[in-house]
């Protein structure tokens, strides 16, 4: 069993059946090299599934701040055609309404159509429909950084 995480201590079984053990439970260290390389994230496709995780990353990564503000967080793209989007979302942000009722605006990202804007990343996740995979996969192959596998 798990006790609450504010006590600072986990319980575990052992497989032998014996008497639980207990252990200090660590929160995530983060360590922040503000010289180190700004990491970055491109997803390919700007539509709802697109739009709705790089809301979320930029969310969870940049706790709510603006990656344009805080250079050691990691830049999220998201590469889409359809250039409407791309000019609402830098203008606007992304609107995320979850749970339902919960509306949040997240600046923390930008958009672009263009790959001479996504050279180097680090991370590519793609997000299209399945008839577009693999020209988005040709994208992405063709945006990753050299450094990374491929």
């Amino acid at each position: 069993s798990i006790k609450d995480a504010s006590q600072g201590t986990m319980s575990a079984s052992t497989s032998t059946g014996t008497s639980p053990t207990e252990r200090p439970v660590e929160g995530p260290s983060i360590h922040v090299d503000k010289e180190m390389k700004r990491k970055k994230i491109t997803i390919v496709g700007g539509g709802s599934m697109g739009s709705f995780f790089g809301a979320k990353f930029a969310m969870a990564l940049n706790h709510g701040q603006s990656s344009r503000s805080l250079p050691f967080f990691p830049e999220i793209t998201i590469l889409s055609n359809w250039t409407k989007q791309v000019s609402a979302i830098n203008s606007d942000g992304l609107l995320l309404e979850q749970p339902p009722g919960s509306i949040r605006r997240v600046h923390s990202l930008t958009a672009t159509s263009s790959l001479d804007d996504c050279q180097e990343t680090d991370i590519a996740i793609i997000a299209v429909k399945s008839n577009q995979t693999y020209l988005a996969s040709l994208k992405a192959r063709g945006i990753l950084s050299t450094t990374r596998l491929r």
